[in-house]
């Protein structure tokens, strides 16, 4: 399909989602990479602003490969510090989800730890809501 027509790559579902996006929030690093091959967009946004790095940040289940999802979008140039509509990062996701390796691969890219989001919640606040004590240690040390 994408020999035949190449701009269906980045053709969206009612949600405004594109394949890429699906990928990612799957845990699929072979599709990830075979779209990203096919320029994929990897800072796309949805209908709510949630961008391909917003869904692998959620989707932690102890694999490696959602950390291998991660590089392969940065390396394509998404944003790591990129707000959906609600002024939440791939950070915050990652804290609400308690996904302790995203969130240690995101620091250590220099993502913002002063953001705010639309609610005025610092990322301390998620990270007292949401998180174990594993990421609030990491965020006081």
């Amino acid at each position: 399909v994408l020999d035949q027509d190449p701009a269906s790559i980045n053709e969206r579902d009612v949600a405004g989602q594109t394949a890429l996006h699906w990928a990612a929030r799957m845990g699929n690093i072979d599709a990830v990479r075979k779209l990203l091959c096919y320029e994929a967009d990897a800072s796309a946004r949805e209908l709510l602003g949630w961008t391909p790095l917003h869904f692998a940040a959620q989707n932690y289940n102890g694999s490696i490969m959602v950390l291998l999802i991660f590089e392969a979008l940065v390396e394509e140039g998404a944003e790591v510090n990129r707000r959906d509509n609600y002024g939440n990062t791939p950070l915050a996701y990652a804290i609400h989800h308690n996904n302790v390796p995203v969130f240690r691969a995101l620091r250590r890219l220099g993502v913002e730890l002063d953001f705010e989001t639309s609610a005025g919640q610092t990322v301390l606040h998620v990270a007292a809501w949401w998180a174990k004590s594993q990421i609030l240690r990491d965020l006081i040390d």
